[in-house]
C-alpha cells in the first residue's frame, strides 16, 4: 500500500514540473517613421488613408502606397532605412522585438523597396521582404525587391541576401554582392551578376537621406518609449515566472503532506483491520475451545451416567446366592 502512494506521489510531482508553462518570450511592437516623401505618398492604416508626410508613425499592418514613377518615400525602422520607390504598395506586416531582436517582415504588393541594413543583425535578429513568389531574408547589406506581378526580382548591392521560392522554400539561393536573382514560378533559381545600367540605378535608388532633425527627437523618443515598454513586460514577465516557481512548490509541497497524511491514515486504518482481524480471531477460538469444553464435559457426564446405567443394569440381573450358614458342632461324635 505504501509503494502505492509512493508512485503516486512521484507521478503528481513530474505532473506539477513536467506541464509547467514554457516561459513566454517578451514581445514588444516597435514603429517606424517616415523620414520624407517625394509626390504621391498615400498611408493606409488600417483602412483610413490619408497623406503621408515626414514625421508620421509607421505602425505594423500600415500600408505605404506610391502613385507615380517619380514618387518615392524614405522610411526609418529602428537602426534600418527603405526607400519605396515610385507605384508601390508595401505592407509592413511584422514590426515586433523578441526576445531582445527585432523582427521586420515586409511585403511587397507590387513596385519595388530598396532597404539598408544600417547594422549587421544580431542572433535574434531578422529582417524578410517578401513577394508573391519569393522571399528575401538578410543578415547585413543593401538589396532591392521588386515585384511585377508575374515575378519577383532581387538584387544585393552589398553583402549577403538569401533568396528562397515562395512556393517552394527549399529552392534557395545566396547572393553576393552585385548578383541578382529573378524568382517565378515554376523556375529555376540562377543567380547572375549586375549589369552597369543597374547598378547605376541602384546607386541612385540606394541615396537614402539622413533622418532628419525635426524627425530625430520623435524617431530617438519612440526608441526609448519603445526600449522602455520591453524592459517594463520583461520584468512582468520574470515576476509571473517567479510567481509560478512559488506557486509550484507550494504545489509540490502541499502535495507531499497531502501524501504523507494519506500514508498515515492508511497505516492507522491497516493497524486497526489487523487489530480487529486479530480480536476477531482470539474470541473465535476462546468460543471454539469453550464449545470444546463443553462438548468434552457433555461427554464425559454422559459416559459417567452411562456408567451408573451399566452399574445398575449389571446388579439387577446378578443371581441372590444365600450360603446357608452350617454348624460345625453338628458333625462332633458323641
Amino acid at each position: 500500500m505504501n509503494k502505492i502512494f509512493s508512485c503516486a506521489a512521484v507521478f503528481v510531482l513530474l505532473f506539477a514540473f513536467g506541464c509547467k508553462k514554457e516561459q513566454k518570450p517578451v514581445a514588444v511592437a516597435f514603429n517606424g517613421i517616415v523620414n520624407f516623401v517625394s509626390g504621391t505618398v498615400k498611408l493606409d492604416v488600417k483602412g483610413i488613408v490619408t497623406d503621408a508626410k515626414p514625421g508620421d508613425t509607421i505602425a505594423e499592418g500600415a500600408k505605404i502606397i506610391t502613385a507615380g514613377s517619380e514618387s518615392f518615400a524614405e522610411i526609418y525602422i529602428g537602426d534600418h532605412a527603405l526607400k519605396i520607390t515610385g507605384d508601390t504598395s508595401l505592407i509592413f506586416t511584422k514590426l515586433v522585438i523578441v526576445d531582445g531582436g527585432q523582427n521586420t517582415d515586409l511585403s511587397v504588393e507590387k513596385g519595388s523597396v530598396f532597404s539598408r541594413i544600417t547594422k549587421k543583425l544580431e542572433k535574434n535578429d531578422a529582417y524578410t521582404v517578401e513577394t508573391k513568389t519569393a522571399v528575401a531574408a538578410v543578415r547585413g547589406t543593401e538589396f532591392l525587391v521588386e515585384e511585377n506581378g508575374a515575378n519577383s526580382n532581387i538584387s544585393c548591392v552589398d553583402g549577403k541576401v538569401e533568396v528562397s521560392d515562395a512556393q517552394n522554400p527549399r529552392k534557395t539561393v545566396t547572393l553576393d554582392a552585385r548578383e541578382e536573382v529573378t524568382v517565378a514560378a515554376g523556375s529555376d533559381l540562377v543567380k547572375k551578376q549586375i549589369d552597369s545600367d543597374k547598378l547605376n540605378r541602384l546607386k541612385i535608388i540606394a541615396d537614402i537621406k539622413e533622418i532628419q532633425g525635426n524627425i530625430r527627437q520623435k524617431y530617438e523618443d519612440q526608441k526609448a518609449d519603445m526600449r522602455r515598454k520591453f524592459e517594463e513586460q520583461r520584468d512582468e514577465i520574470r515576476k509571473a515566472v517567479v510567481d509560478q516557481k512559488e506557486k509550484d512548490k507550494e504545489m509540490v509541497q502541499k502535495q507531499k503532506d497531502d501524501d504523507k497524511a494519506r500514508v498515515e491514515d492508511q497505516k492507522a486504518a491497516d493497524k486497526t483491520n489487523i487489530d480487529a482481524i486479530k480480536g476477531t480471531a482470539g474470541q473465535a477460538a476462546a468460543d471454539a475451545a469453550g464449545a470444546a469444553k463443553a462438548a468434552a464435559d457433555s461427554t464425559k457426564a454422559d459416559t459417567s451416567s452411562a456408567k451408573a446405567a451399566a452399574d445398575a443394569q449389571k446388579a439387577s440381573v446378578r443371581p441372590d446366592i444365600k450360603k446357608d450358614k452350617i454348624d460345625p458342632d453338628q458333625f462332633k461324635t458323641q
